[in-house]
Order: C-alpha cells, then structure tokens, then sequence
C-alpha cells in the first residue's frame, strides 16, 4: 500500500531510446541485420539515445550507420513497435526506458562504420533473429515488419 502511494512520486519518468531493425530483400525472403553488443557480445539490434536536432527516426539511421555499417536507406524509416527495460546508470540507480523501434530498408552495408572493430554484424532469417535476439517485443516488431512488406 505505501510502495503504491510513494510510487508515483519517486518513480522517474521513462527515459526513450530508438533502435533500428534493419532489414533487407532477398531471392530467398527478407533478412535482418543484427549485431553483437560490445560488452557482452550477445545479439541485439543496434539502440541509443536520441540525438539533439535529430527526429527519433533519423537517430536510428545513425545508431544502424555507427554499429552496422548501415548505409543506402530505400524507404523512409518506419516505426513498428516499442519495447521497454530498466538501464543501470552508471550511478547504478535503473531507469526505465522505453525504445522505440523503427524498421530500416537498405540492399548494401559499408565495409567501414565507426564500431566495425567493436561489433560483429550478421544477416539472419527473422526466425533466427527472434531466437538469437531472445527479446518478445523485438520480435512482435519483426512480424509487424514482415505483415507490412506482404
């Protein structure tokens, strides 16, 4: 009952980042771009905070550009979907976050990008991307990206 009256007082408001589910065409089906984290190197989609000046859509772009390689948009970026999580600042107090994730076309990656040395990158099939990625909301955003390229 007390946790229920304090809560909202206390509670912090929602911090927001984007990430971007690149994805791709191909003869066999689309394919999605997916990366490891620099930390602990498991496989995620590329994710930051906004950037001043910049529309959430456009700072995905960058966040795909400086993790992936991502280069040569084919279509304006589209939002399909939005997860949340609690991130340990370095204070390490959590903070919720929700993450809106927008869906990016391209048909070719750059060779170099700013964390090439930091991240692996690699093309999956959405159903290896659900499993490698292990996150529900990222892979409702995938099937909401698959219904809407039928």
């Amino acid at each position: 009952m007390i946790k229920t009256l304090i809560d909202p007082i206390i509670r912090r408001p929602d911090g927001i980042q984007v990430a971007a589910l690149v994805f791709k065409r191909t003869a066999k089906g689309i394919k999605v771009l997916i990366v490891t984290s620099r930390r602990s190197k498991r496989w995620i989609i590329p994710k930051g905070w906004p950037i001043k000046g910049k529309s959430l859509a456009d700072t995905a772009g960058t966040e795909a550009w400086e993790e992936a390689g991502f280069t040569n948009p084919l279509a304006p970026p589209l939002e399909i979907g939005t997860f949340r999580y609690e991130k340990q600042l370095t204070s390490g107090v959590p903070i919720p976050i929700t993450v809106h994730i927008f869906a990016l076309e391209t048909d070719q990656l750059a060779k170099k990008f700013p964390e090439k040395g930091q991240r692996k990158r690699k093309w999956v099939t959405p159903k290896r991307a659900k499993a490698l990625l292990k996150n529900d909301d990222i892979s409702s955003a995938l099937e909401t990206l698959l219904k809407s390229q039928k």
